[in-house]
């Protein structure tokens, strides 16, 4: 039928402790292929069953995949954490292999090429290169937005002391934030109304000297 079985053979053992002949059973899996597209692996994996010993039971093969042995070479020698029954995960030839055993002993071995399971990973990769990118270029935005709105205050205020410094008239500056700069600008116009009044205070007293 084209569909996997398993043979079983028993020898029968006669009175004299003799083998006298041979009790053999065959017992279809035909289930095993409606079992295995449920997994729903997706295209390019390919799921094979192999036995206690590691000979191939079943495959479904993707269509290019060739080049498989009938053997499970690597269900005893695959690296198992602590020895437990735990899938294990390997990369060899290009194929990136899971191998899980069951409580029976048989194994199953799930098998994809390297560039259809780490195309995934490489994706993410370059999408979280692009966040980071995006986010540096946003922070470099705002960075340059503050800056501007801190460096126009402090520049105002810098020129109005240098002509404040030459005795120009200067008008009281608009304070704009309340932050440090905003500070900044309230301090230097009460420092600059006090020497108004001071040099007013100063101008009346040498006028009442001359009189």
């Amino acid at each position: 039928t084209g569909l996997p079985a398993l043979f079983v053979y028993y020898p029968v053992i006669g009175q004299e402790g003799r083998p006298v002949g041979v009790l053999g059973a065959t017992i279809g899996l035909s289930n095993l292929p409606a079992l295995l597209p449920r997994l729903q692996l997706g295209q390019g994996y390919r799921a094979t069953v192999f036995d206690r010993e590691g000979q191939l039971v079943f495959e479904e093969n993707p269509p290019g995949a060739t080049g498989f042995s009938t053997q499970c070479t690597s269900c005893h020698t695959a690296p198992s954490p602590h020895g437990e029954l735990a899938p294990r995960v390997w990369v060899g030839e290009g194929w990136f292999h899971a191998l899980s055993e069951t409580n029976k002993g048989w194994h199953v071995l799930i098998s994809a090429p390297s560039s259809i399971v780490l195309g995934a990973a490489y994706t993410q990769a370059w999408i979280a290169l692009g966040l980071v990118v995006a986010m540096f270029i946003v922070a470099m935005g705002l960075s340059h937005v503050i800056g501007r709105g801190i460096e126009k205050p402090i520049l105002r205020l810098t020129q109005a002391a240098r002509r404040f410094g030459k005795g120009e008239e200067v008008s009281p500056l608009a304070v704009t934030t309340r932050d440090e700069v905003g500070a900044l600008t309230e301090s230097f116009n009460a420092m600059v109304e006090e020497i108004r009044m001071g040099q007013r205070h100063l101008e009346e007293r040498q006028a009442r000297l001359a009189a």
